[in-house]
C-alpha cells in the first residue's frame, strides 16, 4: 500500500509542469544566444569607439567574432531540464521501497543526462535540500528521498 502523505507546501502545479513538460527549460538557450549576440554587438561598437578615426574592416570584424566564439563556446547553457525536474523524474522513475538515495538519484542523472556541471553533487544536494524545504519530496528517517503524493 503506498502511502500519501500531503504537504502544504507542496505545488501540485508545478511538479504536473516539470515532469509533464521537461523541456520548458529550451527557452533559456534563445535567451542566452540573444544575449551573446548582444553582447557581441557591444564589443564591436566599443571597438570602433577606441578607435574612432578607422573604420571596422570586415577581417578585424570576422576576427573579433572568432575570438568571441572561441573564448565564449565552453559556455554553453545546459541542454538538460532543471535540476528540480530531474529529480523528480528520477524518483518517480526509479521508485525505490523507502525511497531513493542522494547516490542512487545521482547515478540516475549521470545516466539519463549529458553534459552535468562539474558542480553536479553540490547541485543535486542544494536541491535536494531545497525541493524538501518546499515539501515537493520528502527525506525519509534512512536520507533517502520520496516523492509527495498529493491526493
Amino acid at each position: 500500500m503506498e502511502s500519501q502523505t500531503r504537504s502544504p507546501h507542496s505545488s501540485n502545479t508545478k511538479i504536473e509542469t516539470l515532469l509533464q513538460n521537461p523541456n520548458n527549460h529550451i527557452n533559456k538557450k534563445y535567451n542566452h544566444k540573444k544575449a551573446m549576440k548582444k553582447f557581441e554587438q557591444l564589443i564591436l561598437k566599443l571597438t570602433e569607439k577606441i578607435h574612432p578615426n578607422k573604420t571596422l574592416t570586415p577581417a578585424g570584424k570576422t576576427q573579433i567574432q572568432d575570438r568571441l566564439t572561441q573564448l565564449f563556446s565552453q559556455y554553453k547553457s545546459p541542454d538538460h531540464p532543471p535540476y528540480s525536474a530531474m529529480i523528480e523524474r528520477a524518483v518517480g522513475t526509479l521508485n525505490e521501497e523507502g525511497g531513493s538515495s542522494k547516490e542512487s538519484i545521482s547515478m540516475f542523472l549521470e545516466k539519463e543526462y549529458n553534459n552535468l556541471p562539474l558542480a553536479h553533487l553540490m547541485l543535486l544536494e542544494h536541491h535536494l535540500e531545497k525541493l524538501c524545504e518546499s515539501g515537493d519530496i520528502l527525506l525519509t528517517r534512512g536520507n533517502k528521498y520520496m516523492l509527495v503524493v498529493v491526493g
